[in-house]
């Protein structure tokens, strides 16, 4: 049955609360949204003998055509393959053809400038003395010039001085020719690399220095082994994979999944990275370097880690471990919102702020004893303030579900 007349936008209605909001649009503007499939496509409907035509709109359009210009506000450009792909990172689903342009764009200028370099390290490695400059062009570059995104990012944790080797680490690495640290030396006992090689400077430059000690919840460390061994594997998945046509032959389906998982692996990382901070400081097992270097990733950035997890998907190891970290996306949630609400509580009844926060940060150093007691200091403070405490959670009768999905470790 065919939708009622009056349930469809008319093309005046859609320009009209465009002008409404504050935009300027004009009536070609919007036919080229809609031919760009940005906005649904209008039909043609008859208003009788004498009367004309109408152009309108499928219900939901003016919605659709004012987030379109929201965020064409927001990303400060026109192009449609930007806007495109904003809007469907956030909603999924088949991707238009202006977003799979701009993946395609940004796979073809990774494989352009992965050949690029390697061919260039390929020279250098040979003596090319041409080559010599121009990579000690690009190491005094990652060192002192302006760095931004997550290469910035890793750099501050490192410094600039010695940085150039992490550098040469990551071009080695996309470009399929790491075999091993250039300094490499016998690891010690837990895997780590010695103090002052290559290896250590990349790990602290990563957050792994930090995530090879710190133990959240009393669990072993977030990362163990060899980086040496890992970033073998990520040379020899990435560094020679066309990403140029695994972006035209991906199917919807796939991207929409690949992208759905990344947006729960960042989603989890934002929620989870201030948590271990507040409770661990420093680079809080790492989670605070690739919170950081994940952070307001740009729409180009986003369809280059879409490829990446496509490929790094292809390993079964790999993506049970990716699958697994995603999956804890439930407890992530839930435990920041406990969190959210223990500081409403607190500010509700301030004697529990301190046992509150000590007990957090127990619990996510895995300090049994320590948890106990405060635990114990929070029971004995809300007897104190038992009229308080029972009416905050009359208000939230949500917090003995989330403590159930934030324990909750299946």
């Amino acid at each position: 049955m065919n939708e009622p007349a009056e349930a469809w936008e008319l093309r005046t209605q859609l320009l009209d609360a465009a002008q409404v909001a504050g935009f300027k649009l004009s009536d070609p503007q919007l036919g080229r949204l809609h031919r760009a499939g940005l906005v649904p496509s209008p039909r043609t409907r008859r208003l009788g003998r004498g009367k004309g035509t109408a152009s309108e709109f499928p219900p939901g359009s003016t919605a659709r055509l004012l987030r379109v210009l929201e965020v064409q506000k927001a990303e400060g450009t026109q192009k449609f393959s930007t806007i495109a792909w904003h809007l469907w990172w956030e909603d999924g689903g088949q991707l238009p053809e202006p977003a799979r342009d701009l993946l395609a764009g940004t796979a073809l200028r990774w494989d352009r400038q992965r050949d690029e370099l390697s061919d260039l390290l390929a020279r250098e490695d040979a003596g090319d003395l041409d080559a010599e400059r121009q990579m000690d062009t690009l190491y005094t570059e990652a060192e002192q010039g302006r760095v931004e995104g997550p290469l910035g990012t890793v750099r501050r944790n490192t410094g600039r001085d010695g940085f150039a080797s992490v550098a040469r680490v990551f071009a080695e690495v996309a470009t399929g020719r790491f075999e091993s640290y250039q300094d490499h030396e016998d690891a010690n006992e837990d895997g780590a690399p010695q103090v002052g090689t290559t290896g250590a400077l990349v790990e602290r430059a990563l957050g792994l220095d930090r995530a090879r000690s710190d133990r959240i919840a009393g669990n072993e460390p977030r990362f163990t082994g060899s980086s040496e061994a890992h970033f073998k594997l990520l040379s020899n998945l990435i560094g020679e994979r066309q990403l140029g046509q695994l972006a035209k032959t991906t199917s919807d389906t796939e991207l929409d999944t690949a992208r759905t998982e990344i947006r729960n692996f960042l989603d989890l990382i934002s929620r989870f990275a201030p948590m271990v901070g507040r409770a661990l400081g420093g680079d809080a097992a790492g989670y605070r370097t690739i919170a950081r270097a994940l952070n307001q990733l740009s729409s180009r950035s986003q369809a280059f880690m879409l490829l990446a997890w496509l490929v790094l998907r292809q390993d079964p190891e790999l993506l049970e471990g990716l699958q697994h970290l995603v999956a804890r996306l439930p407890q992530a949630l839930a435990a920041a919102e406990l969190e959210r609400l223990s500081h409403a509580l607190a500010q509700e009844v301030p004697a529990l702020a301190s046992p509150l926060r000590n007990a957090a940060r127990a619990n996510l150093r895995g300090d049994a004893d320590e948890s106990a007691r405060w635990r114990a200091e929070i029971a004995r403070v809300s007897n104190e303030h038992r009229e308080q405490v029972d009416s905050f959670f009359q208000q939230h009768p949500e917090v003995e579900q989330l403590i159930s999905t934030a324990e909750d470790s299946e």
